[in-house]
């Protein structure tokens, strides 16, 4: 019952950390400027961890 608001939470945290990184990215220089496909790689980026979150809590705990 507990797992679904961890599992936002790690989203949550994977997002910002996301937007940390590419505003402090040199590689991704181009998207600084551009406050909507930061937001898309924000969200992309935390779909992609908090599915590997939930991959990674799901074979180690049901063992």
């Amino acid at each position: 019952m507990w797992k679904i608001p961890v599992g936002m939470l790690s989203g949550i945290v994977g997002i910002l950390i996301l937007i940390n990184i590419v505003t402090e990215s040199e590689y991704l220089s181009f998207a600084q400027d551009n406050m909507a496909l930061q937001m898309v790689i924000a969200l992309v980026g935390g779909a992609f961890i908090h599915l590997g979150y939930r991959l990674i809590t799901s074979t180690w705990f049901r063992k």
